[in-house]
């Protein structure tokens, strides 16, 4: 008989990193449906994704089943507040320089200044 999430996350709680392997396989649909909301580059979801999975794991860690709430519920609260930090950050004005920088890859001729035409 396979475990419940609960059961799953109480093996996570004591440190049993298979627990966290088949918990985040149940769950990888879930953060994806998440991730796919976002408005973000493919390289960034694949990013988020992982800000998910590390939500999920914030889940199993803190969740309190004598509090009788659903582990899922619980855990999709989590992984949503992980990824919504995780865009804050991105999107916040200290990272505007990362997210605006000019790609030297394309192959193409680019005008820099003070450093005069660089190809790659």
């Amino acid at each position: 008989m396979p475990l419940s999430h609960v059961d799953l996350a109480g093996l996570v709680k004591s440190g049993n990193q298979d627990a966290f392997g088949t918990l985040s396989a149940e769950f990888e649909g879930i953060i994806w449906s998440i991730v796919a909301t976002c408005d973000v580059d493919t390289e960034e979801k694949l990013d988020l994704y992982q800000e998910g999975l590390i939500g999920l794991y914030k889940a199993a860690l803190a969740y309190q089943p004598q509090l009788n709430a659903s582990f899922s519920t619980f855990a999709r609260i989590c992984i949503k507040h992980s990824i919504i930090s995780a865009l804050r950050i991105y999107y916040g004005k200290k990272n505007y320089p990362i997210r605006s920088s000019l790609s030297l890859d394309d192959g193409e001729e680019t005008e820099i200044q003070g450093l005069g035409t660089v190809t790659e």
